[in-house]
């Protein structure tokens, strides 16, 4: 309800016009982190991004008591190696990465067999 025109109103309590901010400019991209096209660039040294990576971690825990590892190895480096390979994989498909993704991973590394081949424990130690 407005004020009536009789009552006094002090100069600190009148009603001040608001400031006008200037349109913006036109947006260009020219930042360094900005994306320019519709999909991020690709290429080396990119890597695949996919959705909720450290959730493979949490499904690798799974894993430790069952992983067979040669004498030298351990379960930390065999985690890190098979989360890698099943974060790509998950990647590719665009979701998340599920157990069936470390499954394949530690299998063709050779840690849920047990008859591993030679070779390719010389191989997976590099």
């Amino acid at each position: 309800m407005a004020q009536p025109d009789f009552v006094p109103v002090a100069p600190g309590d009148r009603v001040r016009t608001p400031e006008r901010m200037p349109a913006p400019e036109q947006w260009k991209v020219d930042r360094p982190g900005e994306l320019a096209g519709l999909r991020p660039p690709s290429g080396a040294s990119f890597g695949v991004a996919g959705p909720d990576q450290g959730y493979a971690l949490k499904l690798a825990r799974r894993f430790e008591g069952r992983l067979v590892l040669a004498g030298g190895e351990h379960s930390e480096d065999a985690v890190a190696g098979g989360v890698g390979v099943a974060l790509k994989r998950a990647a590719r498909f665009g979701r998340s990465p599920v157990i069936y993704d470390l499954e394949l991973a530690f299998s063709l590394f050779g840690f849920l067999g047990d008859a591993v081949p030679a070779d390719l424990v010389e191989f997976r130690r590099s």
